[in-house]
């Protein structure tokens, strides 16, 4: 599927990748939103900004609740 995506649309998420979605929210923007500064970063990559949002903000809040102190 990705492979058929990448020759026909230029992109391997295919018609997902239309747009991304934010993974931090509202509430939580003020703590580890982007552009602060954290000793840990969470990098959710592609398929988790595009096709699995859910489980971005699952792990997100996931991470918050376990005291991590990410961006």
């Amino acid at each position: 599927m990705m492979a058929e995506a990448l020759r026909n649309e230029g992109k391997h998420l295919g018609w997902y990748a239309k747009k991304g979605q934010e993974l931090v929210s509202e509430d939580l923007k003020a703590k580890h939103g982007p552009g602060l500064k954290a000793p840990a970063m969470y990098f959710a990559g592609c398929t988790v900004s595009y096709v699995e949002h859910d489980i971005g903000m699952a792990t997100v809040r996931l991470l918050d609740r376990a005291g991590v102190d990410f961006t």
